[in-house]
């Protein structure tokens, strides 16, 4: 499975999964940045399947020069953080991956970035220009082959903003297909009345 992580409704497929919130930090001077609204929402047509594709194809090429000895590897265009059998390298000082990317990889990135950011403070009602990139937002391929170190037991439950403090928002955008691609890897919420929401990955689907 392989998807991209970026931390940061008009006439667009999408559904309310919830309305469970972390309990935010309201700032006094932070008008427009507070959400109108929290919890879980999936769209199915805010990137569309060429841009999933050129996603696919960035993520690819990166990882091809590397890969986690465990089921988990990430790739982290901002900081160039690559799984390497137990470790991490820097993929741009790697003398195979001059020129890997082009300019445009980094443009349709943008232009995703772009619209996830418009898309979630439309749904939250918060201003896009108070949402910002942060990190590490990165590409993860999840495999079948088992833990070798903690970074490849992705299936701990857990909160996000309880493990990185400067996300107020996360987003999954997936780039292939359960049950066509590979089988497992479905997202599952757990919840504290323990009606868990489970999410089938999709290409595509955010």
């Amino acid at each position: 499975m392989l998807y991209v992580q970026i931390a940061i409704e008009q006439n667009l497929n999408s559904f309310q999964l919830s309305n469970i919130c972390h309990p935010f930090t309201i700032q006094p001077n932070c008008a427009g940045c507070v959400p109108e609204r929290c919890g879980r929402v999936v769209f199915d047509q805010l990137v569309s399947g060429s841009e999933a594709d050129a996603l696919l194809k960035i993520a690819q090429q990166g990882l091809a020069l590397g890969g986690s000895e465990g089921g988990a590897s990430i790739l982290d265009l901002h900081s160039g953080a690559l799984s390497q059998g137990k470790n991490f390298v820097n993929i741009y000082k790697l003398d195979q991956a001059k020129g890997i990317f082009r300019k445009s990889d980094f443009i349709i990135y943008k232009v995703v970035k772009t619209k996830i950011q418009h898309a979630v403070a439309h749904h939250f009602g918060v201003r896009a220009d108070a949402l910002h990139l942060t990190h590490p937002t990165f590409f993860s391929r999840l495999t079948s082959a088992p833990a070798k170190t903690v970074h490849d037991e992705y299936w701990h439950p857990h909160v996000d903003k309880e493990t990185y403090e400067s996300f107020h928002y996360t987003s999954l955008l997936y780039l292939t297909d359960y049950g066509h691609d590979f089988q497992g890897g479905r997202f599952v919420f757990v919840d504290k009345d323990n009606s868990n929401k489970t999410v089938e990955p999709r290409k595509g689907r955010y």
